[in-house]
Order: structure tokens, then C-alpha cells, then sequence
């Protein structure tokens, strides 16, 4: 597992040895990677973010832009035709909600009919990859009202997407006139909350401009564990590379 360290950037950052960021309880970080596989060509990977203390303070995945440029064409072999399928570092599967990643691309977009553009599916999975494969109909049931987050839509068990879960939406997807660029959806198989997944258009990642958002908090999450309050997309122009971040983690039940 290959890993990095970072220091202040006034103590030896212009050596070249070193970085800096994150959010820490001190001056140091660590960058430590997970799995990685080739999509279309392209390197993906998933990592985390240490402080001094060994705690994750982010979780990412990342791709270059030459992929989000010439998306992969028909389907993977993972779940639900998922291109890549990447476990989190050790850290994060123990101390947070992650366990590991699935990437999926819809060349015309899906239903509901808001939804029908170009866009990637990033699914931040909670559960391992067998369970993943395993959520097929019947769903088993519902999870708890306090498990879907304020403003959000739980369609019912019914809606079930196989090998993935029942997606709720944000209510304002939902209103005339929505537009979708990026959006952000929990996901769920019977009692389990199993997923949080941001969706983003092409169109939107190809102007090189990221984002920021505050991720909605449920009431419950139905196990204990640290789950993210910030969601960051960052376009690194350098590296000519996306990383898409889960921070700012808080103590969850």
C-alpha cells in the first residue's frame, strides 16, 4: 500500500519531498492509497487522508481528465456494470462508513427522466462488494424514517435498482425547472444504509471547475461509525485530475 507524507509548507515543501492540507488536529498529513485499476485506458484509485495521529480525515477517489473526457464504452464486469471496483485503505474501512468503491458510466443518463444526461455515477459504498451483488429483489424491507436524511425521497422498496440498492433523491431534483449538473443520493437495501453516491454530468466535470457541499446528516445512521458532513469534487489542473472527497467526519449511530 503506497503512502505519502505532508509537512508545512514553509518547513520543507519546496524541496519537493513533501505536500501540505487537510483537515487535521496538527500541521502533519499522510496520504495513503487503496486499490487502483485501468478504465478506458486510464489509471483510477481510491485513498485516504491521515493526520499525525493515524485518523482519516478524507476519503477519495480520483481519475484524470482524458477519462472524463472518453468514457468508457458498453459495460464492466462489476456490479450492475460498475467499471471499476476499488477497496478503501485499511484505515477507512475501520474507522469510517467506506468500505469500498464502484464507478459507473451512463452514456445517456437514466431515469428518473431528470436525470437522462451523460453523467458518472460515484458510489461510495458502506457494505462489501458480495453484499453489493447480493441486493436483488425482494428487498428484505425499509430502513428506519430516521435513516433518510432531511429533504430527501425514500421511493419504497419497490424501486429497488439491482446490485445497487433503492436510491433517494434530494426533493429539489424533483421541482420544474431542476437542472441537473451534480446531485447527491443515499442509498439503501432493506434495513441498511448502504451507500452515499454523487452523480455528476460530463458536461459539468469538462469545464474544470469544481465543487463543495455540505453533506445531509440523517437522524440515524443504523451502525456506529464516522461518516462525512463535506463532499469536495477538485479539479487538480497540474495533474490534469479529479479527486472527489468525503471530509469532516463526525460520530454517527
Amino acid at each position: 500500500m503506497r503512502s505519502h507524507l505532508s509537512l508545512p509548507l514553509l518547513l520543507v515543501c519546496g524541496l519537493g519531498l513533501w505536500g501540505c492540507g487537510g483537515e487535521s488536529d496538527g500541521p502533519f498529513t499522510r496520504r495513503v492509497f487503496g486499490e487502483r485499476s485501468v478504465v478506458a485506458g486510464q489509471e483510477v484509485e481510491t485513498w485516504e487522508t491521515q493526520d499525525l495521529n493515524g485518523r482519516v480525515i478524507e476519503v477519495g477517489y480520483s481519475m484524470t481528465k482524458e477519462l472524463v473526457d472518453n468514457p468508457p464504452a458498453g459495460m464492466g464486469t462489476g456490479p450492475s456494470g460498475a467499471f471499476a471496483v476499488l477497496r478503501f485503505p485499511t484505515a477507512t474501512r475501520s474507522q469510517t462508513f467506506f468500505e469500498h468503491f464502484e464507478l459507473h458510466w451512463n452514456t445517456m443518463g437514466h431515469e428518473p427522466p431528470f436525470y437522462m444526461k451523460p453523467h458518472w455515477d460515484l458510489h461510495y459504498y458502506g457494505v462489501p462488494v458480495d453484499e453489493v451483488w447480493n441486493a436483488l429483489p425482494p428487498d428484505p424491507g425499509n430502513p428506519h424514517p430516521d435513516q433518510i436524511p432531511p429533504g430527501y425521497l425514500y421511493p419504497g422498496a419497490e424501486a429497488l435498482v439491482p446490485e445497487m440498492g433503492v436510491h433517494a433523491v434530494p426533493f429539489r431534483d424533483l421541482e420544474p425547472g431542476f437542472d441537473f449538473e451534480h446531485t447527491l443520493i443515499f442509498g439503501y437495501y432493506g434495513d441498511q444504509t448502504t451507500f452515499v453516491e454523487p452523480m455528476i454530468t460530463k458536461e459539468f466535470l469538462e469545464q474544470g471547475e469544481g465543487y463543495v457541499i455540505d453533506v445531509p446528516q440523517p437522524a440515524r445512521l443504523g451502525r456506529a461509525t464516522r461518516f462525512p458532513t463535506r463532499f469536495t469534487a477538485r479539479y487538480i489542473r497540474s495533474a490534469r485530475k479529479w479527486e472527489f472527497v468525503y471530509s469532516h467526519f463526525v460520530s454517527m449511530n
